[in-house]
């Protein structure tokens, strides 16, 4: 059975209380019923309802991983089913908050028996949205036929697409594709959530080649706060001499404070790991 890996990134709503200290006259909350039932049926066919309505309210999911323990259930005990979880996520009725899931739930549920079928959906013709999400789900196969298709599709038209690509194979230890996806986020005209996605990805394990990426990202304003804390984090993460510059402009320019305060620190962190390196520092 193959080893699965569940890489996720998936963003839940915290819905939060305020009457942390009610009065001592209140009445106790009602209990917190769970959104599901608790107790995994038996039945594969019951199982597969049980998930599709897990899948049908992602509203009422909140953190719980149900769909993905029912996906793996199905996976182990009726492979059969994995197929019907892809008929409901190319049905056009199906949003994108239940397609997310689905595509979350089949990440972990993928054999080598449904790769034909996950193929077809990288093919052109297939609503981009669907084409993307699928090359995310199979960044896990080692299947021969599916890393040679997901290697053809870094050269899609479709930019989504493309970069989804690009950014596994970067992800997974390509360095061919990781100075693409740097080249890829100097692009003319890419929005700024694609270059956010980027700066993400390369984040996870920076490299010196990163340091042109991060130090533009940093100095960014059309990228969001987060993002270019994340860049300067990176920066200060490679310690080399010219990360310097970036997050000295980062850090003096105007800036949200917090931003130009973790620029400053990321500065003071790298001059003193150069300083500490003479011939490193004597570049700075």
């Amino acid at each position: 059975m193959p080893k699965c890996s569940i890489a996720l990134v998936f963003v839940t709503t915290a819905v939060l209380v305020a009457g942390c200290n009610p009065p001592e006259t209140s009445q106790a909350p009602a209990p917190v019923m769970p959104a599901f039932p608790a107790a995994m049926p038996t039945d594969p066919a019951a199982m597969f309802e049980q998930w599709k309505q897990v899948v049908s309210k992602p509203e009422a999911l909140g953190a719980s991983m149900t769909h993905v323990e029912l996906a793996l259930a199905l996976r182990d005990r009726a492979p059969e089913y994995v197929g019907k979880m892809i008929d409901l996520l190319v049905d056009p009725a199906t949003n994108a908050q239940t397609r997310n899931l689905i595509f979350i739930s089949l990440e972990v549920a993928q054999t080598p028996e449904v790769y034909p079928r996950l193929l077809d959906l990288t093919k052109s013709d297939v609503d981009p949205v669907i084409r993307t999400g699928t090359v995310v789900m199979l960044k896990t196969a080692t299947d021969p036929a599916v890393i040679a298709r997901l290697r053809e599709l870094t050269n899609d038209p479709e930019r989504r697409v493309r970069m989804a690509a690009i950014m596994m194979f970067s992800e997974n230890g390509d360095a061919e594709m990781r100075a693409a996806l740097q080249d890829y986020y100097f692009t003319d005209g890419l929005p700024p959530e694609h270059r956010d996605r980027i700066v993400q990805s390369l984040a996870i394990t920076p490299v010196s080649s990163d340091i042109r990426v991060f130090g533009a990202a940093a100095n960014d304003a059309s990228l969001p706060e987060f993002t270019r804390r994340v860049a300067t984090g990176g920066l200060g993460r490679i310690a080399e001499p010219g990360c310097l510059e970036p997050l000295r402009q980062c850090a003096n320019g105007d800036n949200p404070a917090p931003l130009k305060e973790e620029a400053a620190y990321a500065v003071k962190k790298v001059e003193e790991k150069l300083a500490s390196t003479p011939a490193a520092a004597g570049a700075s």
